[in-house]
């Protein structure tokens, strides 16, 4: 199912921006709990682009355009390793 049609992602414009855990994901890539971070940078990935998406324990980044995630969805529950 496309994350477009699934009825609890919205599109990633509507994501909270304020550091809270959400989902975030797009059909080619899959889905992860991620935090918005508005200082975060990777120079190898995206030089000179300052805001990112980063995984709950900062191991990966992703960022907000169209190489970005398309949806997301709040964090229900309790995801392993997650303080």
């Amino acid at each position: 199912m496309r994350l477009a049609d699934h009825p609890h992602f919205l599109p990633i414009a509507t994501a909270p921006r304020t550091g809270a855990l959400i989902i975030v994901g797009a059909d080619d890539a899959g889905t992860f709990p991620m935090r918005w971070d508005g200082g975060a940078t990777n120079d190898l990935f995206a030089p000179g682009v300052v805001g990112m998406w980063v995984l709950f324990d900062g191991t990966m980044t992703w960022r907000d355009d169209q190489y970005g995630p398309t949806h997301w969805q709040p964090c229900v529950g309790e995801i392993s390793g997650v303080n």
